[in-house]
């Protein structure tokens, strides 16, 4: 039941524009229909290929039409019910959902760092969580903090010293509690030998790469000025090295963040 069906070929639309009342062939009308005559439609189509008719030989009647707007017309190309000669209105389409935006990436340097000038930080609004010399013994609660989007673990020669020997940042709910966690450039760990990812025990720590030999810290000397290491466990042993330097747990002169 559409134009280019030749039995229906002869019927046409005052501008010329291709009609059709279903897509695809339905079982009705099925024998009993007569020329002039009403078709009753089922329900509530949703499309014209949802149409469901029935002849039932002549004895439909109706008050109402449907007919398909000109090429011109802003509704052309749906379908639209008239009643009595007055136009529906069209329903209002709904507007779409705004696309969530993806996590901003932090804007800090990328990689391990050296020599970090830590006076910058202050300058862009950071605060200190933590600082402690590396005899202080380390838990969880030193090296997370509960605010914040991004978090610096670092290491310095001395409570004055405005330069960080080593230092790594990234965002603080990516690291928070991860076993192993690549995040801006830099390989984070929290836990592992010795105890598990989130509790006390292991060590906490970061490196350049994906090579580390953690015992109760990290002493793989691959790059090893890049590496951070601090003690996480019950015998409360403090920092275990800053780069190349290790030993670290008796030293009460240089820092840890």
């Amino acid at each position: 039941m559409k134009s280019t069906t030749p039995q229906q070929a002869t019927w046409k639309t005052s501008d010329g524009s291709a009609w059709w009342l279903r897509k695809t062939r339905f079982g009705e009308p099925n024998g009993d229909y007569h020329g002039n005559c009403y078709l009753n439609l089922h329900g509530n189509p949703a499309s014209p290929d949802n149409l469901h008719f029935n002849d039932h030989n002549c004895h439909y009647r109706s008050r109402s039409y449907y007919c398909q707007p000109k090429r011109t017309d802003k509704n052309y190309g749906g379908f639209h019910r008239r009643r009595r000669g007055v136009a529906q209105k069209p329903l209002p389409r709904p507007k779409p959902a705004p696309k969530p935006k993806p996590p901003a990436k932090p804007n800090v340097p990328r990689g391990v760092q050296l020599n970090y000038d830590q006076m910058g930080l202050f300058k862009k609004g950071w605060k200190v969580w933590s600082d402690e010399n590396y005899k202080h013994n380390t838990n969880l609660r030193s090296v997370q903090p509960t605010s914040g989007d991004c978090i610096m673990w670092g290491s310095k020669r001395s409570a004055g010293d405005t330069r960080l020997s080593v230092a790594a940042f990234g965002r603080r709910n990516v690291i928070k509690n991860k076993k192993r966690v690549w995040e801006n450039g830099v390989l984070f760990y929290t836990g592992g030998y010795g105890g598990k990812s989130g509790e006390d025990g292991g060590s906490v720590g970061f490196a350049p790469n994906d090579k580390i030999r953690q015992h109760s810290a990290d002493v793989e000397n691959s790059d090893g000025a890049k590496r951070l290491s601090w003690h996480l466990h019950k015998f409360k042993v403090g920092g275990y090295r800053s780069g190349n330097t290790k030993g670290l747990n008796s030293n009460r002169t240089g820092a840890r963040w």
